[in-house]
């Protein structure tokens, strides 16, 4: 797994974020995502904690796919970004949408404001996602 430091100046604000290179496998398999073919809605949006420390932040409005399992965030000054999270988190949907758990306690709902410790990384990300990567890039939360 390769790390590139990158630097992102977002209105006067530069943040160090390290993101890791994604290339196929012998088995067509991405590497940086431990899941590129997510079986289980409750977890495709999810990876497993990758440990260290994190420069910046993610935050917006939470939405969520109960097809795909996908999760984005929407802000108003920002095209929606695709999320993938880190850590011990599970996805759910009831009636009104998304539902967020860590650590087995809500921690938020569709169009709930969130925010992570975060940055852009490089994956494949949820699999038909209304809401691909950009650029290859997803906004990941910790």
């Amino acid at each position: 797994m390769t790390r590139i430091a990158r630097l992102l100046s977002v209105t006067g604000l530069t943040a160090l974020l390290l993101t890791t290179a994604s290339c196929a496998d012998a088995r067509g398999q991405r590497s940086g995502s431990p899941s590129a073919t997510p079986r289980d809605v409750s977890t495709a949006a999810v990876r497993p904690s990758q440990g260290g420390t994190t420069l910046a932040d993610v935050r917006g409005q939470l939405h969520g796919d109960r097809d795909t399992g996908c999760l984005w965030l929407t802000s108003r000054n920002a095209a929606p970004r695709q999320l993938v999270l880190y850590g011990n988190y599970r996805v759910e949907f009831d009636d009104a949408g998304v539902v967020l758990y860590r650590d087995g306690a809500v921690h938020a709902r569709e169009g709930q404001d969130v925010s992570f410790a975060g940055g852009m990384f490089l994956d494949p990300g949820v699999p038909a996602c209304p809401v691909p990567p950009t650029d290859g890039f997803v906004s990941y939360g910790s």
